[in-house]
């Protein structure tokens, strides 16, 4: 058995002074001014292959009408900001039925017109972009899509809150 413990004593020497000189080795390498420099010049070689290849991706992504990043961050955004107004009328629905114990038909008059009218300034603000040609075309179609969307979600909310009133007066 002490066999066996004085070949491990000797093969974890043997490591330390491996790892050592390892680190030695490493730290006079990083402090060699023709190796940083050499480092250097070919991470500058590989972030311009890299910002090349970007540009590459985002070009046939154009042709062939994919989305790229960019348009999906767009999306996301948009749906977020869908989802917040749509929280919005939500809210004031609430609240008007909460004020009042039932909803006026000016109420939903008023709510359906403010929601019509933020549409419409979506809309314009999308037919405005129509303009730079066929680079949004995918963007257009998918901002008319969360419109059409948007405004149908706010019709069903009103016919809802519509239908919830004939069941309070019933």
């Amino acid at each position: 058995m002490s066999d066996k413990s004085m070949k491990l004593k000797d093969l974890t020497r043997l490591v330390a002074n491996y790892e050592k000189d390892l680190n030695n080795f490493i730290k006079d390498k990083l402090n060699d001014n023709q190796v940083v420099a050499l480092a250097n010049t070919e991470m500058e070689k590989h972030l311009k292959k890299v910002r090349f290849l970007r540009r590459f991706s985002e070009i046939i992504a154009h042709q062939f009408n994919f989305p790229t990043r960019d348009d999906l961050a767009n999306v996301s955004r948009l749906v977020m900001q869908l989802e917040d107004r749509l929280d919005h009328i939500e809210e004031m629905l609430i609240q008007t039925l909460g004020e009042n114990g039932s909803i006026m038909e000016e109420d939903l008059q008023t709510i359906e017109g403010e929601a019509n009218q933020q549409m419409n300034r979506e809309e314009e603000d999308l037919k405005a972009g129509e303009g730079e040609g066929e680079k949004n075309s995918l963007r257009n179609r998918v901002l008319e899509t969360l419109s059409q969307l948007g405004k149908q979600a706010v019709k069903d909310s009103i016919q809802d809150a519509l239908s919830q009133r004939g069941n309070l007066r019933g």
